[in-house]
């Protein structure tokens, strides 16, 4: 895997981009896909290469999946939990430092009382819980 971009290449991107228009006003190029690219992956049960994220703007918002294992993960594979650790330091390497999730099952992974034993959260829909049963694991240690 490549490294990170460091600030100073991420700065000469940007101002590769910047397109000056009427009045003054300064435009943004749309990234490319290298710059929006992560260089961080897993290997799937199918055996196949899965991105966990991407920038949406290069190095200040990032996009991606659940980090952790997931329920659908138990059909089509979650990241190991190497993997998953792996991919937390690529990412705090690159100065990623704050994580939303919008799954309404999943605790913040600092609430440790509110992790079960054993660290995975299960849907909270039963049918879903019958289709996907596996859970949410938790990705980092509080």
């Amino acid at each position: 895997l490549s490294p990170p971009l460091g600030v100073a290449a991420l700065v000469a991107a940007r101002q590769k981009r910047r397109l000056r228009g009427g009045g003054g006003r300064v435009f943004m190029a749309e990234p490319t896909a290298e710059e929006l690219w992560f260089p961080s992956t897993y290997v799937d049960a199918r055996g196949e290469k899965r991105g966990y994220c991407n920038w949406v703007v290069p190095g200040k918002v990032m996009l991606g999946r659940y980090p952790g294992g997931t329920p659908v993960g138990t059909k089509t594979g979650s990241p190991s939990p190497d993997d998953t650790a792996a991919h937390m330091k690529t990412l705090m390497a690159a100065g990623v430092n704050s994580f939303l999730c919008l799954q309404a099952e999943v605790p913040p992974q600092d609430a440790s009382p509110q992790w079960p034993e054993g660290g995975v959260v299960p849907l909270a829909d039963p049918a879903m819980r019958d289709k996907y049963p596996g859970g949410f694991v938790r990705y980092l240690d509080a």
